[in-house]
């Protein structure tokens, strides 16, 4: 089995939040110093937003001065700014990751973007995932956001979009040179997935691309399985990013 990533969103989540984790910048400095013992990466926010890029700044300066081989992620939408951003704020750390992201279900395009159709989500998808992998971070996630509501709706959407992905992580990578695999965090989003269904899900998307891609599972707790549904995931799909 491959070793386990543990991905912690605390302080993501909190930057979404109003009021949420830490009143203050050292308050949230702190809090990241003490997650970083317990996982493999620490996500933070978004560098496109002024606020949460200063946060970030100070945070990937205090793991460098404290020399911590945590890795940290930044979240990015399908854009050209926040890609820049993210590759700005992330350049002078070793072990860094770029977390994009795009709304896929039904229920998301058709409030963005105009709801235009799954065409242009699947060139928005190629392009903004190639230009990311071109610049020099050492890993490149990306998450069609609320996957299983995709999923159920049109397996072959989820897994087209998927396909998408993976041609510009290969065109973009291919000027880097990682030799690591793209991951892909497949979230249920609204917490809408019985531990069964999802696993449909994950069984389609490793039939389609084996393990030419990586795995990353975030559910939502809503109705208290989302530890059983992280752990069944890993003990019976082999997905390693919790």
């Amino acid at each position: 089995m491959a070793k386990i990533e543990l991905f912690d969103t605390t302080l993501r989540e909190g930057f979404q939040t109003p009021g949420g984790i830490g009143a203050s910048l050292e308050e949230r400095v702190y809090v990241a110093a003490l997650i970083q013992n317990y996982v493999n990466w620490v996500e933070l926010g978004m560098p496109a937003n002024n606020v949460d890029y200063g946060i970030i700044q100070a945070i990937r300066d205090r793991f460098l001065q404290e020399k911590y081989p945590v890795g940290i992620a930044v979240l990015a939408r399908c854009n050209d700014m926040d890609i820049e951003r993210s590759a700005q704020v992330m350049a002078s750390y070793p072990q860094s990751l770029i977390h994009l992201f795009v709304g896929t279900s039904d229920e998301h395009r058709s409030h963005r973007f105009g709801g235009k159709g799954k065409g242009f989500y699947i060139d928005l998808i190629r392009e903004s995932v190639r230009k990311a992998a071109e610049k020099d971070f050492s890993r490149v996630m990306f998450s069609p956001e609320d996957s299983y509501r995709t999923f159920k709706s049109d397996p072959d959407t989820l897994l087209d979009f998927i396909g998408a992905a993976i041609e510009g992580y290969d065109h973009g990578n291919s000027s880097v040179g990682r030799q690591q695999r793209m991951v892909f965090n497949l979230p249920d989003t609204v917490g809408y997935s019985t531990i069964s269904e999802f696993s449909e899900m994950i069984a389609q998307v490793q039939k389609r691309y084996g393990d030419t891609i990586e795995l990353s599972v975030h559910g939502h707790n809503d109705n208290g399985m989302s530890n059983a549904q992280a752990i069944h995931m890993l003990e019976v799909y082999g997905v390693n990013w919790l």
